[in-house]
């Protein structure tokens, strides 16, 4: 598992100011948690979607390639970090 933080440089309301992703070994998402310019959460994971957010359905790009984007900081979290992130926002 890989572990990202990804956040979104240029403001617009309709996409997510911050993603925070449980990448597998293959590349796919398993768990998301995005949160918006307004303020508003939305996560996802196998078992559920609240909210806008859904898993993508494609192979995420790695963390230099995210990060090659002008209007996107990237990094690498811990799995610890992401559990409490994961865990502060769906409250599970």
């Amino acid at each position: 598992m890989r572990y990202m933080h990804i956040e979104l440089t240029t403001a617009e309301e309709r996409v997510p100011q911050i993603i925070y992703s449980e990448i597998d070994d293959v590349g796919y998402e398993v768990r998301k948690v995005e949160i918006y310019f307004d303020g508003s959460v939305g996560y996802a994971s196998s078992e559920n979607e609240v909210g806008k957010t859904l898993l993508a359905d494609q192979v995420i790009p790695t963390l230099e390639e995210i990060d090659s984007d002008n209007e996107i900081i990237a990094t690498q979290l811990s799995r610890e970090d992401f559990e409490i992130i994961w865990a502060s926002y769906t409250k599970q």
